[in-house]
């Protein structure tokens, strides 16, 4: 008997390990600025992504420049996944998020990413 409660309890850990958090959406609202970004896991943050920016307002509204140009779209938000649909879907995992930092990752052609901005 007390292997079955020593299993179970290790299945309960490990179910509460792979959940994932939910993000407080009204801290997602706002103008945020590109602090650092990062390109290919390196340490130094790249100068080619300076200048980014997301814009995002209620409901669902963005306006970026992640992809190189000026763009308006919508968001959607579900538990840490963030999806940016301009010309084209973005996804995005929200790895931080306070009042005046957001920290998030993504993979695009197979070179990860990740964004460090601040609110303005």
């Amino acid at each position: 008997m007390s292997k079955f409660y020593f299993l179970l309890f290790f299945l309960g850990l490990g179910i509460t390990a792979c959940q994932t958090k939910e993000v407080n959406e009204n801290l997602l609202y706002g103008h945020w600025q590109l602090k650092e970004g990062f390109r290919n896991n390196n340490s130094e943050p790249s100068k080619m992504l300076e200048g980014i920016y997301f814009n995002i307002e209620k409901p669902t509204a963005v306006s970026t420049n992640f992809s190189g140009i000026e763009e308006n779209g919508q968001f959607g938000l579900e538990k840490d996944k963030f999806t940016i649909e301009t010309s084209r879907t973005t996804k995005f995992k929200i790895k931080n998020l306070s009042e005046k930092e957001l920290e998030l990752a993504t993979i695009i052609r197979g070179i990860p990413f990740r964004f460090i901005l601040e609110k303005e």
